[in-house]
Formats: structure tokens, sequence, C-alpha cells
């Protein structure tokens, strides 16, 4: 990236005017490009660029607003209580439910953000989950849905759910890392779902969870330890898989399992179900629903475009550095330039300018051996020459802005036509150049491109008995498309992909003169005006290259 022969001092005085120019840029200290491979490591997470205190300011702020948000929905829902108990359940058993459905609809739509099957397993589970939490609430006595319905009904019901929901907890865990297909996931919860509710609401084979004047039955209260116990080795499992999970989302989701395990606890100590206990155990389910829905927002939505944020803001820094070295490498390009110029076609010129002069003062002196060896030393060096102005010429031109202006190029063409028939005035070509061509393009790289595709028409007609040499315009794809056509030499089209690489070559130089640089130069012209070229040709029939620039016609009617 420095320039040749520059000190290791210099050079680092360069990485310091690097650092400058990105802090000047971005308004932050620059990263380091000397020790780019000291890089801090990524932790998931993005570094704050706040000063300490006004980040510690804002985190108190937010957990105040927490607080509060959290006291006023608890003295909300307790007043709630006072007033009516099945206003309380309602509230507590539907926002459940929304958050529940919530989980599905985020965890079903973001899994190809999230990369990760246990998301869409979690929203299927909470999906069944909470269908029949709805019908628990819907079939709570003084709701009236079912009338004629027992305490046992909601009872019977809400077992159902947390079995299904503990299961689908314990199972989770096993999911991570593998691959699950949506049909049959949603077809396996939507036939366990179905089973459990008709062995409530058809069958009447669910056991009793409450008896009238009795309160929990004892199955009931087994059930709640046992789903407690269930849920213990769902926790055990999702620290098996930590490795596996964000840390964040673990620590959510193991939170919410404890959440669940006390409130089951609370269900087993209630004796009325508008009991304090019972209250407890909804306040318990309603975060723990909660914040499974927060670990499924954050590895499904908040994550993924952090992640994404992330990423934009190291490229962009990547990108400006990438930029500082770009134009470090442009002014050793300049300098490349000048040193081939200088000191390249110097000793080209001596070598030229020796072998002239043996050949013109020398001549008699030496035999034809030897008149023919200079011969040949004086086209190589005019040959090296041409090939390196070529290449000079190709390195400007991806240096130099361009300047888009109105050209004629019908104009133009019959200047540089004009320009070969007073250097090869006994060949005979028949021109025809349409009027009125206008493009809105750089005025010296069209000259550059068409003295080049010009050149080439010229040169390979040159064994053509009746050469002819086309410049004219048409419609393709709706796009203004120029065109210059010979009847020359041609060239096959198996190779028309490789006709603009540098070099490249179709005939022997015996037979056609010419460095294989020309057409590469007109592509990075066409290309830089935001255009295309192509060529169709025939092998003895001619060619033709097609070019256009991006807005580059001008209706000359209109001028």
């Amino acid at each position: 990236m420095f320039r040749i022969g520059v000190s290791q001092g210099t050079r680092k005085s360069y990485m310091k005017d690097i650092s400058h120019y990105i802090a000047k840029k971005w308004g932050k200290e620059a990263p380091s490009m000397t020790h780019s491979s000291e890089s801090k490591p990524d932790n998931g997470y993005i570094a704050s660029e706040e000063p300490n205190g006004t980040l510690r300011g804002m985190r108190g702020l937010r957990l105040l607003a927490s607080s509060v948000a959290i006291a006023v929905i608890v003295v909300a829902l307790y007043l709630a209580q006072l007033y009516s108990y099945l206003l309380f359940h309602s509230i507590i058993e539907l926002v459940s439910i929304v958050i529940a459905f919530g989980v599905f609809i985020i965890g079903w739509n973001t899994t190809k953000f999230s990369k990760n099957e246990l998301y869409l397993y979690l929203g299927v589970a909470y999906l069944s989950i909470g269908s029949i939490d709805l019908i628990h609430t819907l079939g709570f006595q003084g709701m009236g849905v079912f009338p004629g319905a027992e305490t046992n009904l909601c009872v019977e019901l809400w077992i159902a759910a947390r079995y299904l929901e503990s299961i689908s907890l314990l199972g989770a865990p096993l999911i991570v890392g593998k691959r699950i297909r949506r049909s049959q996931l949603l077809i396996g919860f939507f036939v366990v779902t179905s089973l459990l509710l008709s062995s409530i609401l058809v069958w009447d084979v669910f056991p009793d969870c409450w008896i009238d004047g009795s309160g929990l039955t004892p199955f009931k209260i087994l059930s709640e330890y046992a789903i407690s116990g269930i849920l213990l080795v769902a926790v055990i499992l999702f620290q098996r898989k930590r490795e596996a999970l964000d840390p964040y989302v673990l620590r959510l989701l193991t939170m919410s399992l404890f959440a669940t395990i006390t409130a089951e606890m609370a269900f087993t100590l209630y004796v009325d179900v508008y009991g304090f206990a019972n209250m407890i155990g909804h306040y318990l389910k309603l975060v723990s629903f909660f914040l499974v829905y927060r670990a499924i927002i954050h590895a499904s939505l908040t994550r993924p475009y952090e992640v994404l944020f992330r990423d934009l803001k190291q490229n962009e820094q990547r990108l400006a550095e990438r930029t500082i070295q770009l134009e470090a490498t442009n002014e050793e390009m300049e300098a490349f330039s000048y040193s081939v110029s200088h000191d390249l076609k110097s000793p080209l010129r001596t070598i030229d300018g020796f072998s002239r002069l043996l050949l013109s003062d020398h001549l008699e002196g030496l035999n034809d051996e030897a008149r023919h060896y200079l011969e040949r030393i004086r086209a190589g060096t005019q040959r090296m020459d041409k090939v390196i102005d070529d290449l000079l010429r190709l390195s400007r031109l991806t240096r130099a802005e361009i300047q888009r202006q109105a050209v004629n190029l019908t104009d133009l063409c019959h200047e540089i036509v004009t320009g070969f028939q007073r250097s090869e005035p006994e060949r005979k070509a028949k021109f025809l150049i349409e009027e009125e061509l206008v493009l809105d393009c750089d005025p010296g790289q069209l000259r550059i491109a068409m003295t080049n595709l010009l050149g080439n028409a010229w040169k390979f007609t040159l064994h053509s008995p009746e050469a002819r040499i086309e410049v004219g315009r048409t419609e393709l794809d709706g796009h203004t498309v120029f065109f210059v056509r010979d009847n020359g030499t041609g060239f096959d089209m198996d190779y028309a992909d490789k006709m603009f690489a540098p070099f490249q070559r179709f005939h022997t130089e015996t037979e056609f003169e010419g460095s294989g640089i020309g057409l590469a130069t007109v592509k990075r012209i066409v290309n830089r005006h935001g255009g295309a070229i192509w060529g169709e040709g025939e092998v003895g029939e001619g060619a033709t290259f097609f070019f256009r620039f991006d807005g580059s016609a001008i209706n000359h009617d209109r001028e």
C-alpha cells in the first residue's frame, strides 16, 4: 500500500494521517489500521458510544420507568380484583392469551431471521396453550359462556393447559439445533390440543380437579407438583444447552420457568377460587408469559437487528478505511505511471535512437544480417513504446474525472476518419456515418473510444476488396445503442467474451499490428459512463460493436 522506498517512519506517519482522517470523518477515535488483528471480540452486543455517566443515567431512568409501570399495573390489577374477581381474572387471562398468540405470530414469521427452530416451536406451543387458556377464561363461573358449568370445568382446563405448557417446555431444549417442519409441528400440537379439549368437553374422561364443598382434588394438587417437577427438569435441560442459546434469552426463559413453578405451588394452596393464593398464582402466570414473550422478541427481532446494525456500522468503518487505502493506492499508481513513463521509456528511446544512428550512419558497414537484426530491434522498441503508451492511457482513464457535455459524434467520427485517410491515402474505404449523432459524455474519453473502434475497423478491412465502415444508432430494449460496423476479417463468436480483456489478440502481429489494449480501453470508458459494450461478428464477414452510455443519447432536433 505504501510507496516504493518509503521508510518505516514515513509509513507510520501515513497511518497516523489516515487515523486522523477517519477520526475527522466519523467523529470518534479511529480504529488502529496497524493492529487490525487485535480487534475486540464480538460478544453479540453493540457497544454504546455514549459516555459512561450518560449511559448509567439513561439506564437508571429506564429502570425507574419500568418500576413505576410495574407498580401501576400491580395496583390497577389489585383494585380490579377488589371490585370484581371476575374482572381481575378476565384481564389476567386475556392479556396472557394475547401474549401467547403474540409469541406464536412472532415465532412463526421470524424463523428465517432468528435461524433457530426453538422459537418456532415455542410459538406453536403457546398458540395451543393460549387456545386452551381462552376456553378456560370463557368457562370461568360468571362468564355465562357455558351455562350450568361448574368450577371443576375451568380448573380442569387450567390443569390441561399447564400440563401442555410444562411438557412443551420440557421438549423445547431438545429442539435446539435441530430442523423441524412447520406443518408437522402445527399438526402435532393441533392433535394434542384437540384430544385434551375433547377429554374435558366431549368425553368427560379428564380427572376431576375441584369438588364443590371440598376444594382441590388430590389429582389437582399432585398435578401441580408434577408440573413443577417437569418444569425443573426443563430448567436443567435448558442449562445444558446454554452454549447454543443467547445468554439473555436463556436468562429470560429460566426466569419464566421459575415464575411458573412458583405459580403452580401457589395453586396448590388455595381453597377458594377467589382466594389470595389464586390471585398470586395468576400474577405469576402473567409474569411467566411476559418473560417468554420478551425472550422471543429479543431473539427473533431485537437481536437480529442489533447484529444487522452492528455489521452495518463495522462495514461503514471498513469502507472508510478502504477508501483511505484506495486513495493512497491511487497516489502510488500515479507515481508508478510517472516511473513507467520516464524510467522505462527512457532506455527504449536510447535503444531506438542508437539503432537508428547505426542504420543511418553505418549502413554501408553492415551486412544484410546485421541490418535485419537492427530493423527488428527498432520494430520491437517501437512496439514496446506503443504498449507502454497504451497502458498509461488505460491507467489514466480510471483516475480521470468524467466531464459530461453534449458531443457531436458525427463530426468527431468524420475528423477521426479524415486522419486515417491522410495517413494512408492509398487506402480506399467507404464510410457511412449517420448524421446528427449527439451524445452526453466526456468528449476526450469519447474521442479515445471512437479512435480505437474506428481504428480497428480501418485496420481489419485492410484486405477487403470493397472496405465498408459504418457508424450509426439503433434502438434495443428501449435504449439508444450506437454501433461501428465493418466488413473486415471479423472474429469467432466463441471468443466474444474475451475480446475486451487486455492483451487479447485474435490475429498475429504479422497480420495486423496492435497492442491488444484498444478494446479494453474502450470498455473501461463505456463502464465509467455507466454503459455497456458488446461485439457481434463472423469470421470473414466483418464485425459490429454496439455500445451505449447511461442516458447518453440526445435528440438533436430538440437542441
